[in-house]
């Protein structure tokens, strides 16, 4: 049976085998040579490379497991992470960057958003409806896991029309 340390429960009455008298001190320092093998656990709070991480050390496996298995220890660091994070975002996200980003001349940074020509048609393509050109629409359907593309009426009052159909 594993310990999952992170399910809601009573915590066991003894998590580490450590000894329970007060007055011995068992201390243990690994020392890890260059070379040597060492554990690492990456937390990741998402897909993407802006969601934050954490790692956490351990001179083996079982090193590691005692340091996760140290739940309150573990929240606490998340909700710190979690913390810190969101004031970067806040601070340094993508809304300072386009607003420094008209500021800056030639900054080479790539601003958030879509690229340019991502509202153009392929070829050049146009399409008109009743009240005018059409306004090409691309994107990524997580639905399907397809790119689309689509012409839609300027006043929003006539049916879309894919770009891959023909009207």
């Amino acid at each position: 049976m594993t310990f999952d340390p992170f399910a809601e429960h009573d915590a066991p009455d003894q998590p580490h085998d450590r000894p329970q008298d007060d007055t011995t001190t068992v201390t243990t320092t690994a020392v890890t040579a260059a070379g040597e093998h060492k554990v690492r656990v990456t937390l990741k709070a998402g897909a993407g490379y802006d969601a934050p991480w954490i790692t956490i050390d351990g001179t083996d496996v079982h090193d590691a497991a005692d340091q996760l298995g140290d739940t309150d220890g573990v929240k606490q660091l998340v909700e710190l992470t979690v913390s810190a994070a969101k004031f970067l975002h806040r601070s340094y996200g993508p809304a300072q960057q386009r607003s420094s980003a008209g500021s800056s001349s030639g900054s080479g940074q790539r601003q958030a958003g879509k690229p340019a020509g991502a509202n153009e048609a392929p070829n050049g393509e146009k399409r008109y409806c009743e009240h005018g050109q059409r306004l090409y629409k691309s994107g990524f359907s997580e639905k399907t896991g397809k790119n689309w593309g689509a012409f839609d009426c300027p006043e929003k009052v006539c049916d879309r029309e894919w770009a891959n159909n023909r009207k």
